[in-house]
């Protein structure tokens, strides 16, 4: 009985030591799918209008089956938001230009396949930022009606020490990301 115990766990081992090894032979080509899919997300997103952004985003709110994305239900897939809605932020700085705030639901919608609902967006907003950049990117984020942040960025800013006009905080983050 004994032996056979044995040879099982040595099976199992076997087993485990062959797909960490495969697993880690698969990781570059992984890696890679994984950023291509990413870039052309950033395209796609980079073309795409605001008005037909969020033509999208109103169709899955209408869907009451479209999963909704909240930062404490899932950290994976709010980690992926967080990632594309920085990228396509970026890329629009790079562009010297604004993006919709539907713009950067639907690029989370492609990459998580949750809508992030308007109550959670304050928070994917926020967390483009990063503090050692000293430029508020989450400034260039606006609402397609009135191409300005939505309510609460100023106080929002400012509890971060920036209390310039808005203009000039994109202006600011223009210039940083044009570099």
């Amino acid at each position: 009985m004994a032996d056979g115990e044995n040879g099982w766990s040595m099976n199992r081992d076997s087993r485990i030591a062959a797909a960490r090894k495969f697993a880690l032979d698969r990781r570059p080509a992984r890696e890679a799918e994984q950023r291509k899919v990413r870039t052309d997300l950033q395209r796609a997103v980079a073309r795409m209008s605001p008005d037909r952004a969020q033509q999208l985003v109103d169709k899955a709110e209408a869907k009451v089956s479209t999963p909704r994305l909240k930062r404490t239900t899932n950290p994976i897939d709010w980690k992926k938001a967080v990632d594309i809605a920085r990228r396509v932020t970026v890329d629009a700085a790079r562009r010297g230009e604004t993006i919709s705030d539907g713009e950067i639901r639907v690029a989370a919608l492609q990459a998580t396949g949750k809508l992030v609902d308007s109550g959670t967006f304050a928070t994917l907003a926020a967390a483009v930022n990063r503090k050692a950049e000293a430029v508020l990117l989450s400034s260039i984020i606006v609402s397609r009606g009135t191409g300005k942040p939505a309510a609460g960025f100023t106080q929002f800013a400012r509890g971060r020490g920036f209390d310039e006009p808005l203009s000039a905080l994109q202006q600011q983050v223009f210039d940083h990301f044009a570099r």
